[in-house]
């Protein structure tokens, strides 16, 4: 994603008052179309509150991953080790 259009998004995240559902519902939509690298993917994972939304972001980011090779980072964002688990096994199974 253009660096430019990334800082739009997460400005757009912040001012949302939806709540975690409408940051996912922004990421979700941005996910449709663009392409990810992986510290912008974990930017995304903490601009996120509740635990549950994190991990249900990780299935929607995921495929947009462009630098695969870093994608093993994003479980430091999680702090649970079943958590960590689950990421794991999602990432390995793109």
């Amino acid at each position: 994603m253009p660096v430019e259009e990334f800082k739009q998004l997460i400005r757009a995240i912040d001012r949302t008052e939806s709540g975690d559902a409408g940051k996912i519902a922004l990421i979700r939509a941005a996910a449709a179309d663009n392409w990810f690298i992986v510290g912008e993917v974990a930017m995304l994972i903490d601009h996120v509150t509740y635990r549950q939304s994190k991990l249900d972001l990780v299935p929607i980011l995921n495929p947009r991953i462009t630098d695969r090779d870093e994608a093993y980072k994003l479980v430091e964002h999680f702090t649970y080790r079943e958590d960590k688990e689950k990421v794991q096994q999602q990432l390995l199974s793109h």
